[in-house]
């Protein structure tokens, strides 16, 4: 069966298991790889598409076969494409961005590769690399002009573009893409609906303060998950972290409640993609600040679920992660996030970051390799108040609130560890002004009391900051340095 008899066969959407193959048998018996790569691509579509999984190792098979013998850079691309389309589906991120390297080095024409950029895009971006994603982003937007490309692409890609923007904390940009996706949507109403979720979250980024607004914006948004728990019609997938505002707020405003039953709806919703880690992680710690309320069995079966996304979310990564770093991508942060995923169980039981044993690893390993960073050493103020007039339970929640707060005001350059008791270590992998921002953004995130004690608590800590270069000043001397620093302005506040 050649192309056209293929694509007659799709638009009837019937008969089209038989069709894919006799497809892959048509192009291994016609030993044409030069021809057929844009039939291969078609079919990796159609098997997406019908669910058909069997067909995927007789198609890479091909694709193997055509990588070595292609040699036109347009029947290349499309055979990066098929194995594109693979990659994406299985949710092997880091395969998806070789692809998208190899098929960037075609220099292909942009009306050719703007789906390939924003499916690469897309990985980078629930793989948390949201600087590189926004780089894939823009050059997937040099084919916009053309009336070939379909309107769902360009609000997806400016809907994309927002959170990318957010999460590296660009309010600006957030604000000046918002405005393009807005006015693109006033063209393509039918598209409202499906990307309501960027417009709840720009909403809820600017809000700042307001309280009642803010308010307002949670109530849209719970009726929103209401209505996409079932898949909608075009398929638009959803990454999880932008909902993750939206559970923290319920968090700071002491709905615990509200929180837990955002994170059980998302875990069990189909359209959240990705691997979920975030939502159970917040999960845990919102039962851990439960404490009673929540049954023993609940609890244990939600970390029995935890630890099968973390040890599947290994499994994945563990053969293809260093041969990617040092070959193909050249990110020393994927080496970190690796390394990271390799420590996953060093966890504190009381906070769920990283622990001292955590910590002590990473001194080993930032010593070896000679690298550079900033310590920023924190001690929890007033611990021993809030233990002396509401109890020492509430004295845990004043800890797992400060470790739930900070870690999900951190980027993907910062690590938080629990040192020991009411201190805390940040290691930033970055400048010491990029350090000192970062404290400037806790201390905003604790304007609010924290309700779950009392309204009159308020969290407030000492810190210090102190950079290492790995050659005149180690790592040691930095945690060392900043620890002094962090007692200097303890005292400070004492007098």
């Amino acid at each position: 069966m050649n192309m056209a008899s293929f694509e007659k066969v799709c638009l009837l959407e019937s008969g089209i298991s038989e069709a894919i193959d006799k497809g892959i048998k048509y192009i291994s018996e016609s030993d044409n790889y030069e021809e057929n790569a844009e039939y291969i691509s078609r079919i990796s579509q159609q098997i997406i598409l019908s669910n058909e999984n069997k067909y995927w190792e007789p198609l890479l098979s091909l694709c193997d076969i055509g990588e070595v013998r292609i040699k036109s850079t347009k029947a290349k691309g499309f055979l990066y494409k098929a194995y594109l389309n693979y990659y994406n589906y299985v949710g092997l991120s880091p395969k998806v961005v070789e692809y998208a390297l190899k098929y960037q080095k075609l220099e292909l024409n942009p009306i050719d590769n703007y789906e390939v950029y924003n499916m690469a895009a897309f990985s980078l971006f629930e793989t948390g690399f949201y600087d590189k994603a926004i780089e894939y982003i823009l050059m997937s937007q040099e084919a916009f002009d053309s009336d070939e490309v379909k309107n769902i692409f360009k609000v997806m890609s400016y809907n994309n573009l927002v959170y990318c923007y957010a999460a590296i904390g660009d309010e600006k940009k957030v604000v000046e893409t918002y405005r393009l996706f807005r006015e693109l949507i006033n063209k393509a109403p039918e598209y409202d609906e499906l990307f309501t979720m960027c417009t709840l979250f720009v909403k809820l980024r600017i809000s700042n303060s307001d309280e009642k607004y803010v308010n307002t914006v949670m109530n849209e948004y719970l009726e929103y998950l209401v209505r996409t728990t079932e898949k909608n019609s075009l398929g638009v997938m959803e990454n999880e972290d932008v909902h993750l505002p939206f559970i923290d707020y319920s968090v700071r405003k002491g709905d615990l409640d509200q929180a837990a039953k955002i994170c059980k709806r998302l875990i069990k919703n189909p359209n959240i993609c990705g691997s979920k880690k975030q939502i159970y992680r917040r999960l845990m710690t919102i039962y851990q600040l439960q404490g009673d309320k929540v049954p023993k069995q609940e609890y244990f079966d939600l970390v029995v679920d935890y630890n099968k996304i973390l040890e599947t979310y290994n499994k994945k990564y563990d053969d293809i992660m260093y041969e990617l770093v040092r070959e193909q991508f050249r990110i020393s942060r994927m080496e970190d996030k690796f390394n990271e995923m390799k420590t996953t169980y060093k966890i504190d039981s009381l906070t769920a970051c990283y622990n001292r044993k955590a910590f002590d690893l990473e001194i080993k390993n930032e010593t070896e390799k000679k690298n550079s960073g900033t310590i920023i050493f924190i001690d929890l103020d007033y611990l021993k108040k809030v233990n002396d007039t509401y109890g020492h339970n509430n004295g845990d929640i004043y800890i797992r609130y400060f470790s739930y707060i900070t870690s999900n005001v951190m980027d993907s350059k910062a690590k938080l560890y629990r040192y020991g008791g009411d201190e805390f270590i940040i290691l930033c992998r970055s400048e010491q002004d990029e350090a000192e921002k970062l404290v400037g953004k806790l201390k905003n995130a604790f304007k609010e009391p924290c309700r779950l004690i009392d309204e009159a608590v308020y969290m407030q800590f000492s810190y210090g900051i102190s950079s290492y270069d790995g050659v005149n000043v180690k790592i040691k001397d930095a945690v060392q340095d900043a620890d002094k620093k962090m007692y200097e302005n303890k005292g400070n506040k004492r007098r």
